[in-house]
């Protein structure tokens, strides 16, 4: 009771730490040189604690300092919202930086077992830092069940030791005035997360990133009066909205919702919020709180904007991007018989378990299925028959989902399990043996996007992994943080399976990859400008700060819009007439139709 009374105390006055007899830290620096250390901390009293009910809902280290930096370490021994160990990296004197500040930061974090026949678990993450971004780590780093079994030895002597390496580097690649990543160095922002909405940001930020579905949302009518503006109608309103839509039209209509976010995404320096996407959903504020499955969220939402977008001028826009149509054929063994059957579909669910890479689960999907025994296929005229069931792709998709199937029923236990199988897939993928008449344009395709789910069937954490430009760097986002990382991160880092030992599961894993067909690649990413975006878009949400607006104009002389414009494209205005007089410039044949049987080619102003 004592205990419980100090610690209550303690936690009125902002103490972290319990006091003697409840849990204790200590850091220890192992090594330190110029940008770099590494640390041992200890962290004593976990059991203890636990039992008495007086354990604190975090705890922090001791500050140490890396090139003149005050940082420390955050750790919950409950879990940050989950049922998992959270880990954290913190800037323990933010406010005393300098405005401008911003560093980027290699960790890893390794929580050290005793026990001989257990690994360690290390996770390592890499994070720019800055006035706006102040700490960075792993909410699910392992299961507290993990953590607290003391056969596993995390907790030995009731003491658990993790390890800390630290690397600081200058953010050279950032040139905000905040330290923050910005569309200028990224090619986006986050999104804010209301609750539990990380699965819904995944998803958003992935289809923000197939421009032409961008481009279609954007021309979507709203039918608030902006839908037909003219450039006349817009007049100077490039930099200020005439007139915002109502929050009522916002909350009711799907479409505008979702164009706003896309154009705050697009034009936005900062994280942009979903609250009015939501609302258009029907979520109530408890339901930003409830988190849901994401392959569940594409179906809804894709069955729900399909309907939403049928009859008008885009109408189809996501058929034309993700439908691919499966043929099914039934032949019988023994007698004449064979059925056809087509089948749409929006994304293939592939198998995990038992398919060690992203092909074997292909090979198992599109694998000859013999029907026989009890299994045998009922002809119409002929009976129970045994047959051979294949499948085949008849048209692939431009782009291309593939639904990895992480979670499952397990029948022994009677519950649902999430399946950590370790599954390879690549970033190039080709589909030639899946398809019925298989091209060299249409059997191409490269990674998009990994949406990858992190924790196991009772809670976890979504994040999604994209290149706004598919010949440039990869990035994380996850929620408001948008994070530049490596290809190992985004492939490799996500295939599932055990840590180096084999002990204990990754947790973090791919769920949804999408590809791009290559052939496709000039239609479905188009360059988005802000030119690009119709007046009636810009009217309805274009609202550019004064000092954009100053800084556009100041640099206007630096930039020039381009077009080529050739014989064909002048001949074909509609009111066009032919020259007065052809000359022969050069051998070939005029397109006018003066010059039609001369041979004669027009003379300047025809001439590219």
């Amino acid at each position: 009771l004592k205990l419980q009374f100090l610690y209550f105390i303690g936690t009125c006055m902002g103490e972290h730490n319990v006091p003697d007899g409840g849990v204790k830290q200590e850091l220890i620096q192992v090594k330190s040189g110029g940008s770099s250390a590494s640390y041992t901390w200890s962290i004593k009293g976990l059991l203890r604690s636990s039992e008495l009910n007086i354990l604190p809902n975090n705890i922090y280290s001791s500050v140490f300092e890396v090139e003149g930096v005050p940082w420390r370490l955050l750790f919950f021994p409950n879990g940050n919202g989950v049922r998992y160990l959270s880990l954290y990296l913190d800037l323990a004197n933010a406010h005393a930086l300098p405005a401008g500040w911003s560093r980027v930061a290699c960790f890893s974090f390794t929580v050290v077992s005793k026990a001989k026949s257990v690994s360690s678990v290390l996770n390592k993450s890499e994070n720019v830092f800055c006035l706006g971004l102040q700490d960075w780590g792993f909410r699910c780093f392992m299961p507290l069940s993990t953590l607290y079994d003391e056969e596993k030895g995390y907790i030995a002597d009731d003491t658990l030791h993790i390890d800390f390496r630290i690397t600081i580097s200058p953010n050279e690649a950032d040139d905000s005035d905040d330290g923050s990543i910005t569309p200028r160095t990224s090619g986006a922002v986050g999104l804010c997360n209301q609750g539990a909405t990380c699965y819904l940001n995944s998803l958003i930020q992935t289809w923000f990133h197939i421009p032409f579905l961008r481009s279609q949302i954007y021309h979507a009518p709203v039918g608030d009066g902006f839908d037909e503006a003219s450039d006349d109608e817009f007049d100077d309103g490039l930099f200020a909205p005439l007139q915002y839509p109502s929050s009522e039209l916002k909350e009711k209509n799907l479409v505008c919702a979702l164009q706003q976010v896309f154009y705050n995404l697009q034009f936005q320096k900062k994280a942009v919020s979903t609250k009015e996407l939501t609302a258009a959903f029907g979520w109530t504020q408890e339901g930003v709180f409830r988190q849901h499955d994401i392959h569940e969220l594409i179906r809804v939402l894709y069955a729900s904007l399909e309907e939403k977008l049928k009859g008008t001028k885009v109408s189809g826009t996501l058929d034309t991007l993700f439908k691919g149509v499966l043929v099914h054929t039934i032949a019988c063994n023994e007698v004449d018989y064979e059925s056809r059957t087509e089948e749409p579909f929006c994304d293939l669910q592939l198998n995990v378990k038992g398919c060690p890479t992203l092909y074997d689960a292909l090979d198992k999907y599109f694998a000859d299925e013999i029907l026989e025994g009890d299994n045998k296929y009922a002809t119409p005229d002929q009976g129970l028959q045994a047959a051979t069931r294949k499948s085949i792709l008849s048209k692939a998709p431009p782009v291309l989902l593939l639904h990895l199937k992480r979670f499952d029923f397990d029948i022994v236990t009677q519950k649902q399990t999430k399946v950590n199988e370790r599954q390879e897939f690549p970033v190039n993928l080709n589909i030639t043996p899946y398809l019925a008449n298989p091209t060299q344009k249409d059997s191409d395709y490269v990674l998009l996007s990994v949406l990858v789910h992190s924790g196991d069937v009772n809670g976890g954490h979504y994040y999604s992994f994209l290149r706004p430009v598919l010949s440039g760097p990869w990035y994380r986002f996850d929620d408001e943080r948008v994070i530049r990382v490596t290809e190992k991160d985004v492939v490799s880092e996500n295939f599932g399976g055990d840590y180096g030992g084999g002990q204990l599961p990754r947790y973090s894993s791919a769920y949804v990859l999408i590809y791009l067909r290559v052939s496709d690649l000039d239609w479905l990413t188009p360059l988005i400008t802000y030119a690009n975006v119709p007046l009636s878009v810009h009217r309805r949400f274009g609202k550019v700060p004064k000092k954009d607006v100053e800084k556009d104009v100041a640099e206007a002389h630096l930039f020039i819009n381009v077009q080529v414009i050739t014989d064909r494209h002048i001949l074909n205005q509609p009111d066009m007439t032919p020259p007065v007089s052809c000359t022969p410039i050069r051998s070939g044949r005029c397109p006018c139709p003066r010059c039609a049987v001369s041979g004669e080619l027009p003379q300047s102003g025809y001439q590219t």
